[in-house]
């Protein structure tokens, strides 16, 4: 099933041809590819766009694992630019799999990636349109990373609207089950509650926490789960590192630096598991540096 997602897919076209490295991001598994590959993708066949002209690649296949080396992914794009009198568009997914650890590490050098698609827009007639998990790699310091040429679209699970009109459900029972399980797009696949909840577990350990995990490498996964539990328990609550710590040690015995909790944080909020408010002081008319507010994407 497809859902259309008018806001983002607006957003995508009326995008088109601005010069710019478009970047469609959020948590994993909430809707990207499909908006990028399968609804914008028939708007542009639609708008009368041949398929010739739209090069894909989806980087978190393993059969397309070589061109995650950005020299090789360089290469087999432009091969596929055949008539310089024509206009292509490049659609790449989950472009964090070529970026290598080692230059996340290394802020002073730049990331190869980024000049392989600035290089694409030089050509002039390449539009390039990719998405991506993490906003260490794809949004923060984009401006920097893409010299300016980097449109960020945010996308997030699906909002009641969308789950109830999808879901062909009673208004009521969409809510129930909408407020419960939230609007990750393949609930609506499950029919059960104990296939919706092993579905959501399984969306947490095997994917967010071991994404979260091999990329960080972090030193004691059992507080990052610890961390995650606490903010969902206290979603909407003031809360900064040093209150999380206090609040681990009283349930579970468990001693943990405010240090390593705010690092954990933002291992959390990079990988777009929960979103952080500032408080605003409208008198001084600047943001409070904490405590913050964390909500559950």
């Amino acid at each position: 099933m497809i859902v259309e997602r008018e806001k983002y897919l607006q957003a995508l076209l009326k995008k088109r041809w601005n010069g710019q490295i478009k970047i469609v991001t959020g948590i994993r598994r909430c809707g990207k590819s499909t908006l990028l590959f399968g609804l914008f993708r028939q708007a542009l066949i639609d708008s009368g766009v041949r398929q010739s002209q739209i090069i894909i690649l989806e980087l978190d296949s393993d059969a397309n694992e070589k061109y995650r080396n950005p020299d090789a992914l360089s290469a087999y794009i432009r091969q596929k630019i055949i008539d310089p009198r024509e206009k292509y568009y490049v659609l790449l997914d989950e472009i964090q799999y070529a970026i290598s650890k080692e230059e996340l590490k290394n802020k002073d050098n730049p990331v190869k990636l980024y000049s392989v698609l600035n290089g694409l827009l030089h050509l002039g007639n390449v539009d390039v349109y990719v998405t991506g998990s993490n906003s260490k790699m794809l949004s923060k310091d984009i401006s920097t990373e893409f010299r300016g040429r980097g449109d960020v679209i945010k996308v997030y699970p699906f909002s009641f609207n969308e789950y109830y009109r999808a879901s062909g459900k009673d208004k009521f029972d969409a809510y129930n089950e909408y407020v419960m399980f939230g609007g990750m797009p393949y609930l609506l696949n499950l029919d059960s509650d104990n296939e919706k909840h092993e579905y959501l577990a399984g969306l947490f350990e095997e994917i967010y926490f071991k994404d979260i995990e091999e990329r960080y490498d972090v030193a004691t996964p059992g507080i990052l789960r610890e961390l995650a539990s606490a903010l969902s328990s206290s979603v909407g609550s003031l809360t900064n590192a040093s209150k999380i710590s206090k609040s681990i040690k009283t349930a579970k015995n468990i001693s943990i630096d405010p240090e390593t909790i705010g690092k954990y944080l933002n291992y959390l909020t990079d990988s777009f598991l929960f979103s952080e408010a500032a408080r605003y002081d409208v008198k001084g008319k600047k943001y409070f540096e904490y405590p913050y507010k964390y909500y559950s994407v």
